[in-house]
């Protein structure tokens, strides 16, 4: 089985990334754990790394409550990336 890959197309300016990884086994246990915590993760592929993108944003402050959301119930604070 292998993880859900996108290509990044979203339409938001910020990524809330959760964590970063090679393994297809790390992703979807991380994935698996967002899903269950009200999150809608996906996969963006870059080179041979996975991000697994709890949620998008349109604006930083918006991405920040989401990033303390996903501290809160996960117990890490997921990184805020611009998208591209």
């Amino acid at each position: 089985e292998t993880a859900n890959t996108t290509i990044n197309t979203t339409q938001k300016r910020y990524l809330i990334v959760s964590g970063v990884f090679k393994s297809v086994e790390n992703v979807q246990k991380l994935q698996s754990i967002l899903q269950k915590n009200g999150f809608s993760p996906r996969v963006i592929k870059t080179g041979d790394l996975m991000k697994v993108v709890a949620g998008e944003a349109d604006s930083y402050s918006e991405a920040a409550t989401l990033s303390e959301k996903h501290k809160s119930l996960i117990g890490e604070r997921a990184a805020i990336i611009k998208a591209n």
